[in-house]
């Protein structure tokens, strides 16, 4: 059953395995937070864009990621119910969705 559910969600499913490896890594190397955290000035002045993606990923606690993980799981039912992001028309699927 979570097999058939992966395959009806592939994105989601990458998507939670890349943010669970990302975050055990940061854990594993004791990455302080501060590295990957979103700041404004960092971005902009520094040139820093990388951290406009890796500032979610900044809480690395355990509960924390797993309530992420249980969240974004539960977003899946879009990819599930609308199809995939990878579908050409995902766009209007999704919006179609949503009204």
């Amino acid at each position: 059953e979570v097999l058939a559910t992966c395959l009806a969600r592939p994105v989601t499913c990458v998507l939670m395995a890349v943010i669970a490896v990302t975050c055990y890594q940061l854990n594993d190397k004791h990455v302080p937070f501060q590295s990957v955290s979103f700041h404004y000035p960092s971005i902009v002045q520094d040139r820093q864009w990388w951290r406009v993606c890796t500032g979610a990923l900044s809480h690395y606690t355990l509960p924390h990621v797993i309530f992420n993980l249980v969240s974004l799981w539960g977003l899946g039912f879009l990819e599930e119910r609308c199809g995939s992001v990878l579908r050409r028309d995902a766009p209007f699927a999704y919006a179609e969705y949503s009204l």
